[in-house]
């Protein structure tokens, strides 16, 4: 199981994009890579086809899966996801989300499971 996957939210962090995010748009994981919409334009020389004219494109390259991470909107940050077995024995994705007080001491922490945020989106 794939810890980043179609259509989850992401943030890049690390390279020229840093900061970035966007929605992963195509999954790549034979090689490890991910296309994400709207992050790390490329130009690219195109020449002439049958049915399209030849010029200069702007596409969105791919990235390595190591320099994203899974965009939490309830800590509104970058989060790692961890695998592992939910109560029916299949594998889920689930991310931790920890509360902290002003002493920077955790007074709260849960696990929450990816799949449930897709299918509220």
């Amino acid at each position: 199981m794939r810890k980043i996957r179609r259509g989850d939210e992401v943030i890049v962090i690390s390279g020229r994009n840093k900061g970035q995010r966007g929605r992963v748009r195509v999954a790549i994981p034979d090689k490890d890579r991910v296309i994400i919409e709207g992050v790390n334009i490329v130009k690219r020389h195109r020449a002439r086809g049958r049915a399209r004219q030849a010029g200069i494109i702007e596409m969105e390259a791919p990235l390595h899966v190591s320099n994203v991470m899974f965009w939490s909107p309830r800590a509104n940050k970058g989060v790692r996801v961890h695998v592992k077995q939910d109560e029916h024995g299949k594998n889920a994705r689930y991310y931790v989300h920890e509360e902290k007080d002003k002493d920077g001491k955790v007074t709260k922490r849960e696990e929450i499971m990816i799949e449930a945020i897709a299918v509220e989106r």
